[in-house]
């Protein structure tokens, strides 16, 4: 008797271990509620789980994902050009300085128009140095005192401070108590008693077209007529710069400090530059010849290109950092250009056009109109092993009215196929299962959460995980 059983045991046991040579059950973490964040941080989330996201915050939860805060438009009409700069002065005004001349002052929730000459031509920069508001359009430095700000600057509005030559950049920039301006290859400054005065000239061929301040060291982005670009290395004292960096075959857009860094938006890359070395982070060709804006807003780099605004950061230093499309514009169209943003640290503006309408948003409480997240292509260990998956699970917050999440897969760079539509009038659990198609055989999976809101609350998703078979016959 007693070997009989023993004998059964042994065949039964025979046939679990055949079962499971036959059949390899995998449960895949997709993301989770783990020690990794999606790419580059510490709090949530697999290692490499991620591929890219629309209005999705990745970043500020530790636990889970959401909706991203919305872009709002920030004017009850539109503006009449595109806006080129926006800054914020001592007296707390913000200013908007056009492509055409005007200028606006933001009063309560308008941007409004203070300026009545004719228009023409572009503002190129502008800044607050020494109780005055300076700009620079294509020939000219122009000066008002903050004093005289108003709803209708008509009578100080045409000081033009001092003549310039004529060329497509004329940055400011501020060390101490002199401003500097950039006038073509050559540099005068402004000093504290409000004087104009010539400096130095670079090379002839040369067009200073960005300036930065980067430990105490001002760099001076050219372009030349050879369209190549070179930094000049100068400390503010000395009577012409100390070193340069050349950046050959590159056309460089944009350039900003942040985080010990020169960033730099070129025809090919977003890259991140120390005092010498060059690191290339993303090819950025679909972005193609614009004007890229910047700006710093809650420790976070944020990056205007063409039809959105991109951030890039890492919350943790130990993490590489993450760029991501963070906010479309209110009208959430891919035809919309981001022509300017800005920040105070408190408040961030977006500036864009869409054919003859031109807005300016303002970053809001409440929450983008959707979002999506999609994971990277998932593979397991072999990508040569045919798989077929079984059970998809994703656990998130019970959902309030009107919030919806999709779910959907691609395999092998296949279509998406909608697995579910979580809605909060019938589904009010935290956690489901769904049964994968049979049919579903895969190298490479992929998957897509889509997000949709009721305007003041956002669903939060936590974690996914996939069940398949790794042991598929070809």
């Amino acid at each position: 008797m007693k070997n009989r059983y023993y004998n059964r045991m042994k065949v039964t046991r025979f046939i679990l271990l055949y079962k499971l040579m036959a059949e390899s059950w995998v449960i895949a973490p997709i993301f989770r509620t783990a020690i990794w964040w999606l790419s580059d941080d510490i709090f949530v989330w697999i290692d490499g789980s991620f591929f890219s996201s629309k209005n999705i915050n990745i970043r500020d939860n530790a636990r889970w994902i959401s909706l991203n805060r919305a872009l709002a438009k920030d004017s009850a009409t539109t503006v009449v050009e595109k806006i080129n700069k926006i800054i914020r002065v001592t007296t707390t005004d913000y200013m908007a300085f056009g492509s055409s001349w005007w200028i606006y002052r933001k009063t309560g929730w308008s941007w409004v128009k203070i300026t009545t000459n004719t228009p023409a031509t572009a503002t190129l920069d502008a800044l607050e140095f020494n109780w005055y508001i300076y700009w620079t359009t294509t020939s000219w430095l122009h000066r008002l005192a903050k004093w005289s700000i108003s709803n209708d600057i008509t009578a100080a509005e045409s000081i033009n401070r001092q003549a310039l030559d004529t060329a497509s950049y004329h940055p400011l920039e501020i060390k101490t108590w002199d401003m500097f301006v950039w006038n073509g290859s050559k540099l005068g400054k402004v000093d504290i008693l409000n004087v104009y005065s010539a400096l130095f000239t670079l090379e002839s061929n040369a067009t200073i077209k960005e300036i930065n301040m980067f430990g105490g060291i001002i760099r001076i982005l050219t372009i030349s007529s050879l369209w190549w670009n070179t930094i000049y290395l100068w400390s503010g004292t000395e009577d012409s710069p100390d070193e340069t960096i050349p950046l050959p075959w590159w056309n460089v857009y944009h350039s900003v400090i942040f985080n010990w860094y020169n960033y730099l938006i070129t025809s090919k890359w977003l890259c991140a530059l120390d005092w010498y070395n060059v690191y290339i982070i993303k090819e950025t060709d679909q972005f193609k010849d614009t004007l890229a804006s910047f700006a710093i807003f809650n420790q976070k780099l944020y990056i205007g290109w063409i039809w959105w605004v991109y951030c890039f950061w890492a919350k943790n230093k130990n993490y590489p950092n993450v760029l991501n499309l963070e906010h479309t514009t209110s009208n959430g169209n891919t035809a919309d250009e981001i022509n300017a943003i800005f920040s105070d640290w408190t408040d961030l503006y977006v500036s864009w056009s869409q054919s003859t309408n031109y807005w300016i948003d303002k970053l809001w409480t409440n929450y983008a109109l959707a979002g999506e997240l999609i994971t990277k292509w998932y593979y397991a260990k072999d990508l040569h092993d045919i798989k077929e998956a079984i059970m998809l699970t994703y656990w998130f917050k019970p959902l309030l009215a009107n919030e919806k999440i999709t779910v959907s897969y691609s395999v092998d760079w296949g279509i998406y196929v909608k697995i579910r539509d979580v809605i909060s009038t019938t589904d009010t659990l935290d956690t489901f299962t769904d049964d994968m198609p049979t049919s579903t055989k895969f190298q490479y999976i992929q998957f897509k959460i889509e997000f949709v809101w009721p305007w003041t609350t956002t669903p939060w998703l936590y974690s996914m995980t996939l069940k398949f078979n790794n042991n598929i016959k070809r």
